[in-house]
């Protein structure tokens, strides 16, 4: 993958955690592990991030308020591949996450948590878009 490449997706994490306090403190935990999972495969250690993705998992539960939150693990985990140019795994997660928030779509409460989902979602359907076949 670019440098450019690497700098935008990393980038669009750092500004996604900016309004941490619009997000519940439990969705903002999440959206930091998932930056720290990009910048650790930004270093070619794919275990190390991918450690990153399942510890943010580790913060969720099953409880129905959660659900939407999954997608960003799902995310995480293509996110990690896509740095690490591999295309195939990261169409695949991203097209779970994508799949997760279409149907335990995330929750419309402050706009600047509304603004940078969208911005996330939007991010992963144009990466689908120009490198994932269908």
């Amino acid at each position: 993958m670019n440098l450019a490449r690497f700098i935008f997706l990393t980038a669009a994490l750092v500004v996604a955690t900016e309004p941490a306090q619009a997000y519940t403190q439990k969705e903002a935990d999440v959206l930091l592990n998932v930056s720290y999972a990009v910048a650790t495969a930004g270093h070619k250690n794919r275990k190390g991030a991918e450690a990153f993705c399942r510890q943010a998992k580790g913060m969720l539960t099953t409880k129905a308020e959660d659900a939407y939150l999954f997608a960003h693990i799902e995310r995480c985990f293509g996110a990690v591949a896509a740095t690490l140019g591999d295309e195939p795994a990261a169409c695949k997660r991203y097209k779970k996450a994508l799949d997760i928030w279409l149907e335990t779509p995330p929750p419309e409460d402050h706009p600047q948590s509304v603004a940078s989902r969208a911005q996330l979602r939007d991010g992963m359907i144009r990466y689908r878009a120009e490198n994932c076949a269908a």
